[in-house]
């Protein structure tokens, strides 16, 4: 249709109140509105199943040593040694100040 517009008028606004330049902008409307809907709905459907999965996506990174490049018992061996360093520094402190 827009071929056809362009090649009887040369130009759209040319065109203007013609019956094929009614036809052509209530197919562009019609086109631009079916643009609009389907984008809203991926929009609103992404958004869904973001919401939808995030909680699972976080447990499962706070439960899986992985990310960090660790195995689970080189994971509980570092928090061990993590726990008996704040043990000797709340020792040290109390054996300075006393």
């Amino acid at each position: 249709m827009f071929k056809t517009l362009r090649d009887t008028y040369g130009t759209i606004k040319k065109a203007k109140g013609t019956q094929l330049h009614d036809l052509y902008r209530k197919a562009d409307l019609q086109f631009q509105s079916a643009k609009a809907r389907l984008r809203a709905s991926a929009k609103k459907e992404a958004r869904q199943q973001f919401f939808d999965s995030i909680d699972t996506q976080e447990v499962n990174e706070q439960l899986d040593p992985s990310i960090l490049g660790l195995e689970r018992k080189a994971l509980k061996s570092k928090t061990k040694f993590g726990q008996n360093r704040k043990i000797g520094v709340a020792n040290l402190g109390s054996h300075c100040c006393a």
